[in-house]
């Protein structure tokens, strides 16, 4: 036999405290537990209400209630395709690394960068980048809690840190970080648990 849940209610959901806990939006469901895992989609520009940031996108993961709001963390942001494809029309050389260093707090992070070159790199200083790479990123992300690596703030000053730790390899035009999230969100779960 089928249990009945009743009747969907509404929710409000919550920027994470990082973004100052606002209101945000509603979601539907039969109650605060049910919600508890489950993620939101939502643009840079909803969590910071500024229009340079509407090409970032966040993936927010509910991890409790406080009454019928929802509290969030976030867990994934990257970037839009279209904002990429605008931005390395201009350079010839496009190299693409993904590396996965942790956090401070110990959260495994899978982050995307994309290096943007207006003139091809050699195969040895690909090689030298990706190794001086290795050593600085891992050592940068160990600053940051897993909510702080989000703030729009630290991902740019990731971007220019890396950008000039990496002149002395190789000079770069341009970083982005195309995309940054936690291996495991649901480890954020357990950790909230205990």
């Amino acid at each position: 036999m089928v249990r009945e849940k009743g009747k969907k209610r509404w929710f409000t959901v919550l920027t994470p405290e990082l973004f100052g806990s606002k209101e945000l939006s509603e979601i539907a469901g039969y109650s605060t537990e049910e919600l508890i895992g489950r993620g939101v989609e939502v643009t840079g520009q909803m969590l910071t209400t500024l229009p340079k940031d509407a090409n970032r996108k966040y993936i927010l993961l509910i991890t409790g209630a406080k009454g019928d709001k929802m509290l969030t963390l976030p867990v994934k942001y990257y970037l839009t395709s279209s904002f990429i494809f605008r931005t390395v029309r201009k350079y010839k050389e496009r190299e693409a690394f993904v590396l996965y260093p942790k956090t401070k707090d110990g959260f495994e992070l899978r982050v995307k960068l994309q290096f943007l070159n207006p003139s091809r790199l050699h195969r040895s200083e690909r090689g030298a980048l990706l190794k001086k790479l290795k050593e600085l990123l891992p050592a940068k992300t160990a600053e940051y809690a897993s909510d702080k690596i989000f703030e729009p703030d630290t991902i740019e000053k990731l971007a220019n840190d890396l950008k000039k730790d990496l002149a002395e390899v190789k000079p770069i035009s341009k970083i982005l970080i195309h995309a940054i999230s936690i291996r495991n969100p649901k480890a954020i779960l357990q950790t909230k648990a205990k």
